[in-house]
């Protein structure tokens, strides 16, 4: 039954594989997240949003008009005044909008610097989904072979349990074995199908497309670091927002000492006049009033400004002492997957090159003991569980190089080029 639907769910495999699928390498992959993702949306309008904001700095506040009625008029030297209109501009201390537009400006550098990080952020997620993805094939692929390989062995175990030359609990544990194969088989199956619809969902694509698997992957060669550690780490996306937080802080303090100025007031006064009750003498009847009128407002620290000024102006200390933390943290973090990929590199080529090969030996050599009778069955299928430990291991290895390439990648805010596998 398991093998049946092992089966049917490599058909659906093949069957979803199909002209419209999507090449599986983190590369191609990326390049479609980038164009398709709508987190990748999300971050473009945020961008638009700040350049939005940016159009709407170092602009003088809307100018405010006021009307002026009063049921009784107001007896003035020309006449009762029946209502008036005002009219008044506030300006800001010179100086005020400049700063008001840098503030904007940080905001701008620092939403595309969040989008560039997200991006890379995305290749790396993108890269730890496809590495699971990979185990995941490796070892259906390698537990088919494994199957094909115990029921052979089941073959002849079984008669040579009919001539008494393999014990009963030797020929169940064999079996045993299988049923514990096809088992893993089938879960390995299930993860990679839900793997297939949770990279989906990331690269915003409909949940059931499939993946083409053209090849074998690049060998470790291909991942070997080579002009990372040149780099200035001044250079590497992180340092370049923390250096933008820096400005922005900074900028901030500059606009908060701003509001602690004076500001202006300029503006005028029409009243409409109506005609005298009483007898003004020489006073001309009726007649327009027009007010020219000029005003400082003075802040007198009732509003708080001076608190907020520093307030702002500890948060700029603390993002500068923030940005030299990053750059120590940004360094060693370089250092760390530097070594892990060569070591990782090394661990890899120990199986590729030794133990694997020298397992596959061992393997053949107790299969002609046992065959032989110098040699138990046992001695058989613990030999198949090493070479299985050893596979999955250099497998592992080779994924873990390729998510800590993606990682180093994103941490120097190295992009893939069209094409490129990583």
């Amino acid at each position: 039954m398991r093998t049946t639907v092992m089966t049917i769910l490599l058909l659906w495999a093949a069957a979803a594989a199909g002209a419209d699928s999507l090449e599986a390498s983190p590369g191609v992959l990326w390049e479609y997240a980038l164009a398709h993702s709508d987190m990748m949306h999300s971050m473009d309008s945020l961008i638009v949003s700040s350049d939005m904001i940016l159009d709407a700095s170092g602009r003088l506040p809307d100018p405010s008009a006021r009307f002026g009625w009063s049921p009784l008029p107001l007896e003035t030297r020309n006449g009762p005044a029946v209502f008036s209109i005002t009219f008044m501009q506030r300006i800001p201390w010179p100086g005020f909008l400049s700063k008001e537009i840098s503030l904007a400006s940080t905001g701008v550098d620092l939403a595309s610097g969040n989008r560039d990080l997200a991006a890379l952020e995305l290749r790396s997620s993108i890269t730890e989904l496809w590495s699971e993805m990979y185990l995941a094939r490796s070892g259906i692929e390698f537990s088919g072979g494994e199957s094909a390989r115990l029921q052979v062995l089941l073959e002849t175990a079984s008669a040579k349990y009919e001539t008494g030359a393999v014990s009963l609990s030797d020929l169940l544990r064999l079996e045993n074995r299988i049923a514990l194969l096809e088992a893993d088989q089938y879960r390995m199956e299930l993860n990679l199908e839900a793997l297939n619809a949770e990279m989906n969902s990331l690269l915003g694509r409909p949940i059931d497309d499939g993946f083409r698997w053209d090849g074998l992957p690049p060998g470790v060669e291909n991942f070997r670091q080579l002009g990372y550690s040149r780099i200035d780490v001044s250079d590497f996306p992180l340092a370049r927002k923390s250096i933008i937080e820096v400005e922005r802080a900074r900028s901030a303090e500059e606009l908060s000492a701003e509001r602690r100025r004076p500001s202006f007031e300029v503006g005028a006064t029409w009243s409409i006049i109506g005609n005298p009750s009483i007898e003004m003498g020489s006073v001309e009847e009726g007649g327009d009033g027009l007010m020219i009128f000029a005003g400082l407002s003075l802040p007198l620290g009732y509003s708080g400004n001076s608190y907020r000024y520093r307030a702002a102006r500890s948060s700029a200390e603390a993002a500068f002492l923030m940005h030299s933390q990053k750059l120590a943290a940004l360094t060693s973090r370089r250092a760390n997957l530097t070594a892990a990929i060569e070591g990782l590199m090394n661990f890899h080529s120990s199986y590729e090159t030794d133990i694997v090969p020298n397992l596959e030996v061992i393997l053949s050599l107790t299969e002609r003991e046992w065959m032989t009778g110098t040699r138990s069955l046992m001695d058989v299928i613990e030999v198949i569980s090493e070479l299985r430990a050893a596979h999955l291991e250099m497998v592992g290895a080779y994924s873990q190089i390729v998510v800590s390439t993606a990682k180093l990648k994103e941490l120097t805010g190295s992009i893939t080029e069209r094409g490129e596998f990583l």
